[in-house]
């Protein structure tokens, strides 16, 4: 499904009585979606645009013609969130504006968008037919009539600093908290809710120049509160809201909020402290200078708090001298003045001295240049700060620091400023706006005659304009020191809090808005129009996550790259990236070393053992070493010792290993439910045993019973619902610590023998580590699938090599097979011989090393590592009774798994051609023909043949027949349409490897299209797409994006989703990238 990022603007009209309605316009039939439906202003967001606000006004413009500031303001934005529109195969992320047309607005005039237009009332919302929850847009934009007194209040404060605006807006969360009614019985969740809506409204539509500080308060706030809810719920927010009732609730937010205001004020004297240290530090430097002249613009608290502790500490000793621009219209200079010297002359025992040795001047702002000449010290506050370190202060500063660093380069500057001004990363651009106000104020400053000449002049036909900008940006590079209540704070520290900032509000709302993350994301994820999730990896060096997943570089600047400028070097640059793409593919593949297997292109999430006790949580297998012959190079060595029958583990272990009625419950479990689940293509008619050697392995066996409980407890839990603390969960992680510590119990009694002495514990062993591995998929546990895979075919290897040499593989897997024997059963009639519960055992575990084998070998580009075993124990593509037959098994005919193996091993020779510089195409192509023409051949043959319908009655004795598997209505009878989609997938593997990722290639799009069909029109139940993870993960990698939908479909009907991980897995890795990377 697309990722459309858009912008939803409702323009607002005020009406006389004091109410407003709101313009819906009707899309004409030129637009692509929603024809003949009423929207609001409404557009797509670019990759040129700088943020969300600028796509809206930039839309508003093109539709309407009004232009901001001129006809419209901003009122308020809403809370992002994400609409699902399958029809369009679309998911779309919208952002909610609400402007407001100005007393001078110009008349709307449509574009061929629309056909018309209309103010009507949020009621009237509901009998329009519009675009979809478009009423849901608006009321992100709508608040009560309280919190919209409150925003117009913070709105309309042009004298406070960004640090008393804060606890104003601190304070009004509390009122708001204590003033809910809550004697209609809203729920504890409603409450939470109400309470965050009120609370980002505060923060983002209050005062946006002060937001990062209203944030960090707010914010922080109902992070403490989130905590009390988890803490009391074990770690679950939900199970808290059940322990709280809403009136605890709000005591608990009433506390929380009073601790924070007392925390607000102790943060001001550390920061003050550490600003008194500085200037301390730098008088000694400098031989103890007996006088310091700074100079300020800022009316800010912090200054202000800053400047009172330093004349406190060294005004009796030393000559102050204090220069304070004036700034107009409205006089700042002057009233901070007035507060600091107010706030000293209040305390009792001020030293005489210190007044005589402060000496204050106000100046107009626009004598500056003649302030910072002989100054010490220019010290500027900080409504915001940006990654980069770049400050956000009043109008006047960035002129300041200039002249100071051209006039005077001594003077140090120095910005004062809190940590929860330091805005998140990933909204910044939202922040670089600068903030308009009321231009009123400054013509209200006139005398009446000059406001009467700005009247003429203006009906004489002059443009006349008056601008009243608050605040503007100072770039770093002009600011020698950050100081924080931290203390000093360098780029990286910085850095870092943007970081913080950002996750505090993921957690805080991200179950509201699963776009809260960043309303922009980094430059390459917009060049490259992907959802960036606005997550990094590093504090330090940041990078998203859909970035890091590519392994590519990641633009996460504030500031807008030169290369964005939509014409050629960003079609440069996009070159660039789609080469880093496919250049750093293999990186995204599963990567296996020697003794682990990691998933770089998907972290797997809710590693399992990580709840296992320390010392308990490693699920390597233990070491095995090898006999007489050298292990494939990345196996784990096996060593097999002397002295134990065959059970594999002694007697101390098998008591010490408890069978009680709980464990039969959970194997029951397993026989009846989890294995036909895990392996339902697998169903041998009784002829052959049945699935009965799996009970008898189960009960004699320890180690493989212990290995199959874990699984069983696993599935089991989540039947009953997991959680750290639950009973089911507990047995869960027991199982699973006895069944490694079997493993390895069992690998010590025979450490040191001859294989030939211990066949069947190691058969047994071999089935316990397959059975480890389907539970560490089963899980997303991908650390030591690998080596155990590698374990497990270093014992198969020493198993068939352990047989005559001579008689090669075949017959030395049937001589496995048969000292594997005595038959546990004969048919006294028939003489029908079953076999035993380790010949089955062998024959099953082997069949399910080959496919993870060849599997494993399509994501390492490298030759199956029992390839040279292929011929003989699978067969030649047309043999009808192979050795091994997988199809019994995994429900794939072995003809379209051998020629995969095929192609990874074309594949290998290709990157060693690679390598060495000598690659030949029309080698490649050569190679790659037959395998081709098997495919097809057998994939036509496949589509002709007539399938068979499976019978509506079958006999109770017909379980007997060599057959039954094809007779019943079970997944087996589908065998021919599951290898189609397996044969499909090879081809689309083998497309990748001669040609490279053409996702638009005409062949490629027929098999991925067939595979779909196949998939969600014949093969039933849909469960059954479990057992086909790596023909839906290649298909869904290269399918285009009218087919994209498709993929989610057959992944959103499999319930729960925690049976289903690899599948959802799969849909994860190719929803995050689009690219080609295999999922063992």
């Amino acid at each position: 499904m697309r990722q459309r990022s858009v912008v939803s603007s409702f323009i607002w009209k005020p009406e006389a009585d004091g109410g407003f309605k709101v313009a819906v316009f009707k899309r004409s039939q030129d637009v692509s979606t929603y024809r003949g439906k009423w929207a609001a202003c409404s557009g797509s967001i670019d990759p040129n645009d700088a943020s969300p606000f600028s796509a809206a006004i930039r839309e508003i413009h093109e539709e309407t013609g009004l232009q901001i500031d001129t006809d419209i303001t901003l009122l308020r934005r809403g809370m992002p969130f994400s609409l699902p529109a399958p029809e369009l195969d679309t998911e779309w992320t919208i952002h909610p504006f609400a402007f407001q047309l100005t007393p001078q607005a110009r008349e709307i005039k449509i574009d061929w968008e629309h056909t018309e237009y209309r103010f009507i009332t949020p009621e009237e919302f509901q009998t329009y037919e519009t675009v979809p929850d478009l009423y849901l847009g608006l009321k992100r934009v709508l608040v009560g009539k309280e919190t919209e007194e409150n925003l117009r209040t913070l709105r309309d404060d042009h004298e406070n600093g960004a640090q008393a605006m804060s606890l104003i807006a601190l304070e009004m969360l509390r009122k708001t908290v204590s003033g809910v009614d809550l004697s209609g019985g809203n729920g504890t969740e409603e409450f939470w809710n109400e309470i965050r809506m009120v609370a980002w409204h505060l923060a983002k539509n209050g005062r946006p120049s002060m937001s990062a500080a209203i944030e960090g308060t707010l914010f922080k706030v109902l992070d403490e509160v989130k905590v009390g809810l988890e803490n009391r719920g074990g770690g679950r927010i939900k199970k808290g809201m059940e322990m709280f009732n809403s009136q605890s609730l709000r005591t608990m937010m009433e506390e929380i909020i009073d601790e924070e205001k007392t925390a607000r004020i102790r943060s001001s004297d550390r920061l003050a402290t550490h600003f008194v240290d500085f200037i301390s530090s730098q008088t000694r430097h400098q031989g103890g200078n007996s006088s310091i002249t700074i100079v300020t613009l800022s009316a800010s608290g912090t200054i202000s708090s800053c400047l009172k502790q330093l004349i406190l500490s060294s005004a009796a000793t030393t000559k102050i001298n204090l220069r304070i621009l004036e700034s107009r219209p409205l006089f700042e200079g002057i009233s901070f003045t007035a507060t600091l010297l107010s706030s000293l002359s209040s305390l009792s025992g001020l030293d005489p001295q210190t007044r005589q040795n402060l000496k204050v001047e106000i100046l107009t702002d626009a004598s500056m240049a003649s302030a910072v000449q002989s100054a010490d010290y220019l010290i500027l506050g900080a409504d915001k700060v940006s990654p980069t370190s770049s400050i956000c202060n009043k109008i006047g500063s960035l002129p300041a620091v200039v002249l100071a660093k051209t006039l005077n380069p001594a003077c140090k500057v120095i910005a004062l400023f809190k940590t929860d001004k330091i805005v998140a990363l990933g909204n910044e651009a939202e922040h670089l706006q600068i903030e308009h106000n009321d231009k009123e104020e400054v013509i209200g400053a006139w005398a009446p005659e000059l406001r009467k000449g700005l009247e003429a002049m203006r009906d004489e036909g002059w443009h006349v304009e008056v601008r009243n900008p608050y605040f503007e940006w100072v770039d770093q590079r002009y600011i020698d020191v950050c100081i924080s209540e931290e203390g000093l704070m360098g780029d990286d520290d910085i850095k870092g809090f943007c970081v913080r900032s950002g996750k505090l509000e993921e957690r805080v709302f991200g179950d509201l808005s699963n776009t809260i993350r960043s309303s922009n994301g980094c430059w390459t994820c917009r060049l490259r129009r992907k959802k960036c999730d606005g997550f990094v990896r590093d504090e330090q060096h940041p990078v998203c996550d859909a970035c890091a997943a590519l392994h590519i570089t990641c633009y996460y600047d504030a500031e807008k790259p030169d290369w964005m400028d939509g014409g050629t070097r960003q079609k440069e640059m996009a070159e660039r990236l789609k080469g880093e793409v496919k250049e750093n593919a293999h990186r995204r593949a599963v990567h296996i070393s020697g003794d682990r297997v990691s998933i770089t292109a998907a972290t797997a999430a809710g590693e399992l053992l990580q709840q296992l006790p320390s010392g308990s949580s490693d699920l390597s297998t233990p070491d095995i070493p090898n006999l007489g012959m050298k292990p494939c190079p990345e196996a784990s060595t096996i060593r097999l010792q002397r002295g134990a029958d065959c059970t594999l583990t002694s007697k101390k272990v098998r008591e010490s290993i408890s069978f009680g009625r709980s464990d039969t419950i959970l194997l029951m479990f397993y026989l009846e439910h989890l294995l036909p689940f895990l392996f339902p293509f697998y169903r041998p008619s009784l002829l052959q045993g049945g699935r009965a050697w799996v009970l008898e392995m189960m009960i004699s066996s320890p180690v493989v019973r212990q290995a199959t409980l874990c699984q069983s407890s696993y599935f089991f839990s989540l039947a009953r619902g997991m959680a750290n603390g639950d009973e089911v969960w507990d047995t869960v992680l027991t199982q699973t610590r006895e069944a490694f510590e079997v493993l390895r119990q069992s690998l010590q009694v025979i450490d040191g023998s001859s294989i030939t002495e211990h066949l069947h514990g190691a058969v047994r062993i071999m089935a316990s580590i397959m059975q480890v591995q389907r539970f560490e998929i089963a899980v997303l546990s991908f650390k030591n699938c690998q080596a155990h895979l590698n374990a497990a075919l270093a014992l198969f290897r020493q198993l068939l090599d352990s047989a005559d040499e001579s008689v090669g593989p075949i017959s030395s897997f049937n001589s496995i097979v048969s000292r594997l024997g005595p038959p546990s059963w004969i048919l006294p009639v028939q003489s029908v011989q079953v076999p035993s519960a380790e010949q089955a055992a062998f024959r099953f575990s082997s069949t399910l090393l080959v496919l993870d084998d060849i599997i494993a070998s399509t994501v390492l580009q490298e030759q199956p590592k029992l390839y040279e075993y292929h011929p003989s124990l699978l067969g030649s593509v047309d043999d009808a009774d192979p050795t091994i037959n997988l199809e019994a098994v995994v429900g794939c005919q072995n003809w379209a798994l051998l020629q995969v193996g095929e192609i990874a091993v074309l594949d290998a020779w290709k990157q060693r051609c690679k390598r060495a510089g000598n690659l030949d195409v029309m080698e490649l192509v050569h190679r790659a023909t037959p395998i081709k023409e098997s495919l097809e051949a057998h994939l036509t043959q496949l589509e002709t043949d007539l399938v068979m319908i499976p019978k509506e009655d079958i006999n109770l004795l017909d379980v007997f027949t060599a057959d039954y598997c094809q007779q019943s209505k079970s997944p087996t009878s589908q065998s021919s349409l599951v290898t189609r989609v397996w044969a499909h997938a090879a081809l689309v593997y083998l497309l990748v490897v001669v040609s490279g990722l053409q996702p638009s290639s005409v062949d490629i799009h027929y098999h991925v299209g067939r595979i779909v069909e196949l998939l969600m029109h014949h093969i039933s139940p849909p469960a059954l797409l479990r057992t086909m993870v790596w023909p839906f993960f290649v298909a869904g990698c290269l399918a285009e994006p009218a087919q994209e939908t498709h993929f989610r479909g057959m992944v959103e009907v499999l319930q729960p989703p925690s049976v289903f991980g690899t599948v959802r897995k799969a849909l994860e890795i190719m929803e995050i990238q689009g690219d080609l990377v295999l999922l063992v």
